[in-house]
């Protein structure tokens, strides 16, 4: 699948409110941004950077500060993708899911 490709099927399951088959792995954010109100932060800077993206795909970004800044879809660009992982899987492995049998 090219570029253009998995960003049309990203859009089109944004509309269609169902988890995408491709999400962003880096972005290019188009030009400074903060929070919204009183949890305006420190704020990203203009530029590319590395994503974490849920399974609908919203995107985050790590601000000055090190706290993660959740985007709208028309602060930034995806520059590259990558599939969309399982959820239990999401957020480059930080979640991790763990059945037990019980006894």
């Amino acid at each position: 699948m090219t570029d253009d490709q998995k960003a049309a099927a990203y859009y089109k399951a944004g509309m269609l409110k169902e988890a995408p088959p491709f999400v962003p792995a880096r972005v290019r954010v188009l030009k400074e941004q903060f929070g919204d109100g009183p949890f305006r932060g420190a704020g990203v800077p203009a530029g590319e950077h590395d994503c974490r993206c849920n399974k609908w795909g919203a995107v985050s970004v790590s601000a000055r500060d090190g706290k993660f800044l959740g985007l709208r879809p028309d602060e930034f660009e995806p520059v590259a993708w990558r599939e969309n992982a399982p959820w239990a899987y999401c957020c480059h492995h930080q979640t991790h899911v763990v059945i037990a049998p019980l006894l």
